[in-house]
């Protein structure tokens, strides 16, 4: 794979900013939501994937030039992948976060940078600085500790860090908008989602019919509302470099962090060594992305500036 060109578009590249940030503060301060379900959490990802396609279907399928070159094949193979990795992730943290896991939510959105980084080097043919190195190492700690610690890895934290940041990279692999994209993602999950939740509802432990009104305006805005700012992040990540995106993911987990703690999560000795190692090594990486940013301004001034004389 080759890496996708940054933009050189000042006003994409501010738009793709606008849009990330948007993206991660509400992904942030997501938890709060969805602390008020009480069901399965399945059954939101079930229908996420169902009422988004539907709510997406007349907007993508009357511009597209064609069914068959919508759905080519290319096309399907990564909304597929891309479709995998995005329910699988949605679904472990909906379960984090209904379950008291809030924290450990936190710990693998911030170590999504560091894996970004990881991933670029293996993927993307990306050298890695002596600083990223230093980064990903002092991650790699912060992820052991609580293996020594407690003998138990922090896996629903590195299965969300690294379910987002595969899904980050496959989504610059598909040649569409934002919002077509996240149409043929949820197209390829709608029929397990359909099927899913009949199965909750004929075996009766769905709540999205429950004579209640909360479960149902829960599920369905929260589903609507989740896809939306999933098309925010995918018109980010379309105008980014995986390195910007990388930064800004920041914002989301501090947020989580926050309303773990103050609900009151178990914080022991262990996980705060983790925390300080993990982000010990975003300080080293964000500031070596601040210097590296600061020598291609100085490039690009002394290349437009010309020879001296």
């Amino acid at each position: 794979m080759k890496a996708a060109p940054a933009p050189t578009d000042p006003a994409e590249f501010r738009a793709g900013l606008i849009y990330a940030f948007l993206t991660y503060t509400i992904w942030g301060i997501s938890p709060l939501y969805w602390a008020l379900y009480s069901g399965p959490p399945i059954e939101i990802v079930a229908h996420r994937a169902l009422w988004a396609a539907v709510a997406l279907a007349p907007f993508v399928l009357i511009k597209a030039p064609s069914i068959a070159a919508l759905f080519s094949l290319r096309r399907v193979k990564w909304a597929a992948i891309g479709a995998v990795l995005i329910t699988a992730n949605w679904g472990a943290f909906i379960w984090a976060v209904t379950n008291g896991y809030v924290l450990e939510a936190s710990l693998g959105y911030f170590m999504g940078p560091l894996i970004n980084v990881a991933l670029g080097m293996i993927f993307l043919g990306e050298r890695l600085r002596r600083a990223q190195w230093v980064a990903v190492g002092l991650a790699l700690v912060g992820v052991l500790i609580p293996l020594v610690a407690s003998e138990s890895l922090p896996v629903i934290g590195l299965f969300l860090a690294t379910s987002f940041s595969f899904y980050a990279l496959v989504r610059k692999k598909l040649d569409v908008d934002g919002k077509t994209g996240l149409f043929l993602e949820a197209a390829m999950v709608a029929p397990f989602g359909l099927a899913a939740a009949i199965w909750f509802e004929a075996t009766g432990r769905g709540t999205f019919l429950e004579a209640s009104w909360q479960p149902f305006l829960l599920i369905f805005s929260g589903t609507v509302f989740t896809a939306g700012v999933l098309l925010l992040f995918s018109l980010g990540a379309r105008r980014l470099p995986l390195s910007t995106l990388g930064l800004m993911q920041y914002i989301a987990p501090t947020l989580q962090f926050i309303i773990g703690l103050a609900q009151g999560e178990a914080f022991g000795a262990d996980r705060a060594a983790a925390f300080l190692f993990i982000w010990s090594g975003l300080a080293v990486y964000t500031w070596d992305m601040y210097l590296s940013d600061r020598r291609r301004r100085r490039d690009r001034r002394l290349a437009a500036a010309g020879p001296p004389g």
